[in-house]
């Protein structure tokens, strides 16, 4: 017998009548309540019935006749998920400095970051289509700091901002051509990149003070 608690009502009716299905209380084909009388006799709002039984409906466990009502569907070759809890151990790697890119320290300052993002998700700028070399203040930013702090002049039109490194090297290749130098150790999907777009290099070894050119 169906009994309603507190909670979300119409998920408690799909429960129900998903359990009653799958343990053979309701044959296939036998004809569900109809919504009207359901919501009747449960005092609760017929909104919330068919609510569940689109649910129902959905996910196959009943199926609907026109001007007929809902019916139970055959759900012997229905695969059921069941929902137990999935117990999963991280293995720890003892590792002292981690460079990779989800490598974030503990003191990163989420709530800062947090502030940020929301204010930036705020301006509706950020759904306009922009510049396909980037965001072009963002660009502009990036030519005053390495003018400033490097020394070294880009315009911002020589600047372009990717989603991702090997993009990135994807249009590096397409605009200087020859043979390149890659460090080793280094990068290693750099040199997968290479072979895949039939780029010529070589490796060059690193030392204390980076590459080593003498060699």
């Amino acid at each position: 017998m169906l009994v309603l608690n507190n909670g979300i009502l119409y998920m408690q009716i799909y429960e129900y009548f998903k359990n009653e299905i799958i343990n053979g209380t309701y044959k296939a084909n036998t004809k569900l309540p109809s919504k009207r009388n359901l919501a009747k006799e449960y005092k609760i709002s017929l909104n919330t019935v068919d609510n569940a039984y689109s649910k129902l409906l959905e996910e196959g466990f009943i199926y609907s006749k026109e001007r007929q009502g809902f019916f139970v569907s055959d759900v012997g070759e229905l695969y059921v998920l069941n929902n137990k809890p999935i117990h999963i151990t991280k293995e720890e790697e003892n590792i002292e400095y981690d460079f990779s890119y989800s490598g974030v320290s503990d003191e990163f300052p989420y709530k800062v970051f947090k502030k940020i993002s929301s204010n930036i998700f705020d301006n509706k700028d950020i759904l306009e289509k922009v510049d396909y070399q980037g965001y072009l203040p963002l660009r502009t930013q990036i030519s005053e700091y390495l003018n400033k702090s490097r020394g070294f002049k880009a315009e911002p039109s020589q600047i372009v901002i990717s989603s991702g490194s090997e993009y990135l090297f994807q249009i590096i290749f397409k605009l200087i051509s020859g043979k390149f130098g890659i460090e080793d150790p280094g990068y290693s999907m750099l040199s997968n990149i290479m072979d895949t777009n039939d780029i010529k290099y070589e490796f060059i070894s690193v030392d204390e003070n980076g590459m080593d050119l003498k060699n």
